[in-house]
C-alpha cells in the first residue's frame, strides 16, 4: 500500500450545529437549546488503495451536546443532557452512468453502551436523497431535498423512526453560504 510514501488528498471539514429541542410526552413538554461540534477525515479510496473507480472513505467524530444541553420542562423540572461523543465511518460510491451516489454508514454513540446505527443513502441527480437504516429500535427511513435558491444551497430533510413510545418525525434544514 505504501501510504508512507504516497501522496493523497485529505479533507478535514469541521462543523457546528445549533439546535432547538422540543420534547413532548402526553401533557408534559420540554424545551432546550444545544450545540454540537464535529469533524471528519475524508480521503479518496482510489488514491489510497490504487483502485481507479473506488469512492471516498470518511471517518468522523462528533461531540453532541458539547455544552451540556438543559431541557426545561413545563413541570418546573430541568434535565441536563451530557456530552455525547459519536464515532462514524462512511463509504461513498458514485455510479456515474446513472448519476447516483450510494453512501454506506455506521455510527457508534458512546452515551449508551449498545447504540450502533447502520444506514444506506441513495442520492439521485444530487437533488433527492432516499435513506434507510437500522438502529436499536428497528428500521428508520428518510428523504431529503437539495436545491438552490437566492444563490444558496438549501437542504430539507425528513426522517421517521418508530419505537416503544410511538413514532418520531424529524425535520431539518441546512442553508449553505
Amino acid at each position: 500500500l505504501g501510504w508512507r510514501y504516497s501522496r493523497f488528498t485529505l479533507e478535514i471539514p469541521l462543523g457546528i450545529n445549533f439546535k432547538f429541542i422540543h420534547k413532548q410526552l402526553y401533557n408534559v413538554e420540554g424545551y432546550g437549546l444545544g450545540i454540537d461540534l464535529g469533524g471528519r477525515l475524508r480521503f479518496s479510496g482510489a488514491e489510497v488503495f490504487e483502485m481507479a473507480k473506488m469512492g471516498d472513505i470518511c471517518i468522523g467524530l462528533a461531540l453532541r451536546d458539547v455544552t451540556g444541553t438543559i431541557i426545561y420542562w413545563n413541570t418546573k423540572r430541568q434535565d441536563e443532557i451530557s456530552i455525547n461523543p459519536v464515532l462514524s465511518f462512511g463509504f461513498e460510491q458514485p455510479i456515474e452512468k446513472l448519476n447516483i451516489l450510494l453512501i454506506l454508514g455506521a455510527e457508534k454513540e458512546y452515551r449508551y453502551n449498545d447504540d450502533t446505527r447502520y444506514g444506506l443513502e441513495c442520492i439521485l441527480r444530487n437533488r433527492i436523497s432516499l435513506r434507510a437504516g437500522l438502529n436499536n429500535s428497528g428500521l428508520t427511513t428518510g428523504i431529503g431535498l437539495n436545491f438552490k435558491a437566492m444563490e444558496h444551497t438549501i437542504n430539507i430533510d425528513y426522517s421517521f423512526l418508530k419505537h416503544d413510545l410511538g413514532a418520531t418525525h424529524r425535520i431539518g434544514g441546512i442553508i449553505e453560504f
